[in-house]
């Protein structure tokens, strides 16, 4: 399954009407309906009957949608049925400690797909990873087939590993993380330390900032507001498009091997470095120019 390219995705609860019905025009890259931890229990049952029509409304801008499954086992089958019937675009399972949760519930999709009539598995995951269990198995659960992200679920990390919120110690758990999902092709999207006070815009900021440098693809997000800092973050400067510009040029001027620019030695790991820069920012216009 193809990589995820999302710079933002914003959780919304899928039991607030008022919060799905506005979630398409926010600008979030992905949109995560939200079955588990936000939504009350007694919520659930009709969450759940209702969401198709979610996914439909928060698709209805171009955002990709997924559905967090609950973490219990009981209504976990229940919300997968519900949001391949809904032709959700993919899960984020959530609380994963071992890949063999994940090899069940591959098993259990396919059988879905299969009776819907689809060709192929079609329905990637997500794959939230809340405890130390989960942290030493990352590279196992990232190397399941269908799954094609990790997110480090914060909260739930500090409180098993007994971190305080800040970001610093949260890097031997992110770095595992991430080293688990790029050793298997896949990504990393998540802030970097305690999201919990969503309010403080510059401090979400700085988050973001260190989880750009810290290689992850994208950010999750609570509050709209949260998405344009994101995606200011996430796109690369004109300054930043215009050096990878003249890297790429005088390194394909040369034929290879290694070249200067601007005193600086420019050899094929720049240089891919510097076309991953292009990318991006071909990507970014791409996104923009589709909602304008």
């Amino acid at each position: 399954m193809k990589g995820p390219r999302w710079r933002s995705l914003l959780y919304v609860p899928a039991h607030e009407a008022r919060f799905v019905a506005k979630a398409h025009e926010r600008g979030a890259d992905a949109i995560i309906l939200d079955l588990e931890d936000g939504v009350p229990d007694a919520a659930k049952d009709g969450a759940r009957a209702n969401l198709a029509d979610a996914v439909a409304r928060c698709a209805s801008g171009g955002a990709t949608v997924l559905v967090r499954i609950d973490s219990t086992w009981r209504r976990a089958w229940r919300d997968v049925e519900a949001a391949v019937a809904a032709r959700a675009h993919g899960l984020l399972v959530p609380k994963v400690t071992d890949a063999g949760a994940i090899g069940v519930l591959s098993a259990f999709l396919g059988e879905l797909e299969q009776t819907a009539g689809r060709d192929g598995p079609t329905t990637p995951i997500v794959a939230v990873i809340e405890d130390a269990r989960g942290v030493l198995a990352a590279r196992a659960v990232a190397a399941c087939p269908r799954v094609v992200a990790l997110v480090p679920g914060n909260e739930d990390l500090a409180r098993d590993l007994r971190l305080d919120g800040d970001a610093e110690p949260f890097l031997a758990t992110h770095t595992a993380l991430l080293l688990a999902a790029r050793a298997e092709g896949k990504e990393v999207f998540g802030s970097v330390g305690s999201s919990a006070a969503f309010g403080d815009l510059d401090a979400f900021r700085s988050r973001a900032e260190r989880a750009r440098r810290f290689g992850f693809r994208g950010v999750t997000c609570i509050h709209p507001s949260q998405i344009r800092v994101v995606h200011e973050v996430f796109a690369p400067s004109a300054d930043e498009v215009t050096r990878a510009e003249r890297i790429v040029a005088a390194y394909d001027a040369a034929g290879g091997g290694a070249v200067a620019v601007e005193g600086a030695m420019v050899d094929r790991p720049v240089a891919d470095r510097a076309r991953e820069v292009l990318e991006r920012a071909g990507e970014v216009r791409e996104r923009e120019g589709g909602r304008s």
